[in-house]
């Protein structure tokens, strides 16, 4: 669907594609996969990118979580998800409340993670930022963290570690 909007005199035919709810679990790459209440420290960065042709448009997620003291249990989480690709590429997209050119970028906004978790719930935050409404991070749980029953990957999300994010609705511009 095509629409067009006016802003300060000038019109833009936009589109939008439609967000997504998605939740992740970092890979096991140390200790013994149990936090016992030692953090994690949970650091990272959500991203909007494009790649290097401004045809693709996708999210990507980067997360590590570190027990503070223990054994030094870690975890990485390395994600891309594609949002849309377009074969004409994108002139802008709308962020934070403006239209962004993105005609010479492939960084379009970012949201960095650094947080020591302090129990056994899934913690929200709210980036504030219009590509983005939600980010939620479980570090330290009731069972083992990382890896359910000794097995990669997200078995039991409620007794996992994860990130879970929140897109909503996008709006862009094509070339």
């Amino acid at each position: 669907m095509i629409l067009s909007v006016l802003f300060c005199a000038k019109a833009y035919a936009y589109d939008t594609v439609s967000g997504f709810d998605q939740t992740w679990c970092p890979d096991w790459d140390g200790g013994d996969r149990e936090f016992y209440g030692y953090g994690p420290h949970v650091t990272g960065t959500v991203s909007l990118r494009l790649n290097s042709t401004r045809t693709r448009l996708y999210v990507e997620v980067y997360a590590e979580w570190d027990e503070t003291a223990g054994d030094g249990t870690h975890a990485t989480l390395e994600v891309e998800k594609t949002i849309l690709t377009e074969a004409a590429g994108f002139s802008s997209i709308w962020i934070n409340g403006q239209w962004k050119s993105v005609s010479s970028t492939t960084m379009v906004d970012q949201y960095a993670i650094n947080y020591i978790d302090t129990d056994t719930t899934v913690d929200q935050f709210s980036p504030g930022k219009s590509w983005l409404s939600t980010v939620d991070i479980m570090g330290d749980t009731v069972d083992n963290d990382v890896g359910y029953n000794n097995s990669p990957g997200c078995n039991n999300i409620p007794t996992d570690s994860h990130i879970r994010i929140v897109v909503p609705t996008l709006y862009y511009i094509l070339n």
